[in-house]
């Protein structure tokens, strides 16, 4: 579980320029496909988390994770 949002993650990350945001977003409320993918990715890249959200069902929908991580400048 999981391996598929690593190469998401580092193929997009590849395309950010310095300074730069990318978004992360998953239609799941599992840790293994959110948390802990955000987690290990700010851990290996040197970026850092500017925002996050969860939305579970209760608030409509089926479940959402969003995140927002940015590039260290050059």
């Amino acid at each position: 579980l999981g391996g598929l949002q690593v190469g998401i993650l580092d193929e997009a990350a590849a395309r950010v320029r310095p300074g730069g945001h990318l978004a992360y977003f998953t239609c799941s409320l599992f840790g293994a496909e959110n948390e802990e993918q955000l987690q290990a990715f700010v851990a290996r890249s040197g970026w850092s988390e500017t925002a996050r959200r969860r939305l579970d069902p209760t608030e409509g929908g089926d479940g959402f994770f969003a995140a927002i991580v940015q590039r260290p400048a050059a």
